[in-house]
């Protein structure tokens, strides 16, 4: 095992965790918007309050790793490569839109 196995691990590991969390914030809107007391709603509250603020924290995660990759496999893949320029801008756009 060398490197990069290391660091592509990390990267998915990242990237599942990301949407573990986005999964649990989807659900808990969803919970809060059919709540109908604030006794119902408290608990997806804390919860969505407690997991959004991790979301830049993982963007930097999964770019910084994923950077890492790029710069271990340089013989292989590049930065004007199609499918890393569009989950580049992609991650870019979508954490500046929600931030």
């Amino acid at each position: 095992m060398d490197k990069r196995d290391v660091v592509l691990f990390l990267h998915v590991g990242v990237v599942i965790i990301g949407f573990m969390i986005a999964a649990v914030l989807h659900a808990s809107l969803h919970s809060l918007a059919r709540a109908e007391s604030a006794e119902q709603a408290r608990p997806f509250a804390a919860l969505v309050h407690r997991l959004e603020p991790l979301f830049p924290v993982v963007a930097l995660f999964i770019l910084g790793f994923g950077a890492w990759l790029i710069h271990l496999d340089k013989n292989f893949v590049d930065w004007g490569d199609g499918w890393i320029l569009t989950s580049l801008i992609t991650l870019i756009v979508i954490e500046g839109l929600s931030g």
